[in-house]
């Protein structure tokens, strides 16, 4: 065998291997995409899986029919309403802001918006060349920059809550446009308000929300949440009496005995037996004014509500582990024009 021959069978061997490396690399990133999109919750919050359905990736109802990016940013989408509501929202003004598509896990809960995507065929995503890059949020509750600029050159799937207002502000009525209920749900609410309307004519009705549940176990009074005293909910409603004429609050809660021992029996008290959680957040939302106490439900009642909101401001024990998520700087989760009390 010539030098000249095992030249041209080793070039050939050396090509042949290079190929193989490549064509590895390519399966390599669609199985690690593939994983990511899929996995996203799972690997990142086990305790959260049963409240999500991984079945399909949606994209926001205003990408359908136009031409989707060739690079996107997903997430997992956990938790039930409330959170699902932050990080769908954010996740959304995050895509718009950066030219990405925004890809998303279809959890349980936005079953009760009337239109929150269109189905999308994500294989063509898998199938780029580009990693897909995993991004964890600093701090639950603090808005983080790092997401204003992301180079739209490769895939982002992102972790995290997402419970700041700043992060979908500049889509603001996008968003509130998107999580519109469905129709039921607007009916049965409108029945309730009407109801309360007739009940109550000429009355300044106020919401009052209260959330308790797991905010009173130890690992959560550990970790730094603490629930709305009786005092607040005395003061909040002292203030709208004394700034509106004939209010009554209309309050929306599991705990109608906590409240009846500690707060007030007063007749301009109304309770509503808690239904399907979009009837409540819509009914909320629907009132002249709102007061809140902690938990990202209530927050996002009062952020669709257009009357005045009063919410509880201690909802962390600072220096603790929740507090420290905060960054001591609350401005970023309380959204600005809201009484804190």
């Amino acid at each position: 065998m010539t030098m000249q021959t095992r030249n041209q069978q080793l070039v050939t061997v050396i090509v042949i291997l290079a190929i193989s490396v490549t064509v590895l690399v390519v399966v390599y990133d669609v199985i690690a995409q593939t994983y990511v999109l899929h996995n996203h919750v799972r690997h990142n919050d086990v305790k959260r899986t049963r409240d999500v359905k991984l079945l399909k990736v949606i994209t926001p109802a205003s990408h359908h029919g136009s031409s989707l990016n060739n690079t996107f940013v997903s997430h997992g989408l956990m938790g039930r309403l409330g959170n699902v509501l932050f990080q769908y929202a954010a996740m959304y003004c995050i895509a718009k802001r950066n030219n990405l598509t925004p890809l998303f896990s279809d959890p349980m809960e936005l079953k009760n918006v009337e239109n929150p995507g269109t189905l999308v065929n994500y294989s063509v995503y898998l199938s780029k060349k580009s990693r897909t890059q995993l991004l964890r949020e600093r701090f639950c509750c603090s808005y983080d920059n790092r997401f204003e600029s992301l180079p739209n050159d490769h895939n982002y799937s992102i972790y995290g809550y997402f419970q700041s207002w700043r992060y979908f502000e500049p889509c603001k009525a996008e968003v509130l446009e998107i999580f519109k209920f469905k129709k039921k749900y607007v009916e049965e609410a409108n029945t309730i308000i009407g109801d309360l309307r007739k009940q109550l004519p000429n009355k300044v009705l106020v919401g009052v929300h209260i959330r308790m549940e797991d905010h009173t176990s130890e690992r959560a009074t550990r970790n730094g949440k603490q629930i709305a005293p009786p005092e607040y909910f005395i003061r909040a409603m002292t203030y709208f009496k004394n700034r509106f004429h004939d209010v009554r609050f209309v309050v929306i809660t599991s705990s109608q005995e906590w409240w009846l021992s500690n707060v007030t029996r007063s007749d301009d008290v109304v309770f509503h037996n808690r239904t399907q959680p979009a009837v409540d957040m819509e009914i909320l939302s629907r009132l002249d004014h709102i007061i809140v106490s902690v938990g990202t439900f209530g927050w996002w009642a009062a952020y669709m509500n257009n009357g005045v909101v009063v919410i509880f401001n201690d909802c962390f024990k600072p220096g603790s582990p929740y507090g420290n998520q905060f960054l001591h700087n609350s401005t970023d989760y309380f959204y600005p024009g809201w009484l804190r009390m």
